[in-house]
């Protein structure tokens, strides 16, 4: 298998991606996949990745994010709750931290990223998107 960098358009190659193979995955432990709880892993690359203007670093977080922290939320997930819509372009949304305001469906190891008045998400049936805050990648 192979991990995409610098991608923008998955239907066009633009000269900016590098397709990388992966040396090592490693999973959370405490991970379940018919809940979707721990839903998180590392990826150690076979090989180094060319660092330029479309592939950059980010740092691991080293504590939580505050409720209220602004995130970029970026995927080429599924954009409708009802239906499919599999866009080829990098989707990217701004969204704060909010408060655990659904008890049922949110449980002590998740956040709950959106706005409360409710309009654009990111969580719909494929939960595979990553948020970034100030330079520190949160999964």
């Amino acid at each position: 298998m192979q991990v995409r960098l610098g991608e923008h358009n998955i239907a066009v190659n633009e000269g900016t991606r590098q397709f990388l193979h992966f040396a090592k995955v490693n999973r959370h432990a405490g991970y379940a996949s018919r809940i979707i709880v721990n839903d998180i892993l590392l990826i150690r690359l076979a090989s180094p990745a060319t660092l330029v203007f479309y592939v950059k670093t980010v740092s691991l977080p080293t504590g939580c994010a505050s409720i209220g922290t602004t995130c970029l939320i970026s995927r080429w997930g599924n954009t409708l709750s009802s239906g499919t819509n599999m866009p080829i372009l990098l989707q990217c949304l701004n969204e704060s931290i909010l408060t655990n305001t659904q008890p049922s469906q949110i449980i002590s190891n998740m956040i709950r990223v959106g706005y409360l008045e409710g309009g654009m998400d990111s969580c719909q049936e494929y939960h595979f998107f990553n948020f970034t805050i100030r330079t520190k990648l949160y999964y």
